[in-house]
């Protein structure tokens, strides 16, 4: 787990989710014993139907999307 790594990337894209992966217990993590509050983390083993819950739950969460990355939602329109 690299939250340094996942830092960096927030200074490229704020607003970016963080999901991290362990297989150590969580006390141990992230140098000072935590994982910082706008981050989460899901322990090895984990099965691709709770990877995916996770990741639809932190997605569903998220208040708009990411700075910087519009999206249009609207159909294309027919010309005729």
């Amino acid at each position: 787990m690299n939250v340094e790594l996942a830092n960096a990337a927030r200074d490229l894209r704020p607003g970016l989710k963080v999901l991290l992966t362990s297989a150590y217990a969580e006390n141990s993590l992230a140098g000072d014993g935590h994982i910082p509050r706008d981050m989460q983390l899901i322990n090895k083993p984990y099965r691709q139907k709770a990877l995916a819950a996770r990741l639809s739950h932190m997605l569903d969460a998220a208040a708009g999307p990411v700075r910087g990355t519009p999206i249009d939602h609207k159909a294309p329109q027919s010309t005729q």
